[in-house]
């Protein structure tokens, strides 16, 4: 088996560079995605039909699995009737 080189500065500066990019990609993923769960959460408000404001009062939104999952929901039982209908 071949040895490894023992790694030089410029290498260890690319890798160190390299690192940094990966957890600034990261950060602005997850900030994507808040936007786009806050966007969702904003046109399911505003497509709830309002009669006594429980449906519309119970959309709510959150990040899951350390901010990589946007989820967008109710807690009401009926509410995908009125999403979807009963057929």
């Amino acid at each position: 088996m071949a040895k490894r080189k023992p790694l030089d500065a410029d290498t260890k500066k690319f890798r160190k560079w390299l690192r940094q990019c990966e957890t600034g990609i990261a950060k602005e993923v997850k900030q994507c995605l808040e936007k786009t769960t806050i966007k969702c959460y904003n046109r399911a408000k505003e497509l709830a039909p309002v009669r006594t404001g429980k449906l519309y009062s119970s959309i709510y939104w959150e990040m899951i699995s350390g901010g990589t999952v946007g989820k967008v929901a109710t807690n009401v039982p009926y509410a995908r009737y009125v999403e979807q209908g009963t057929m």
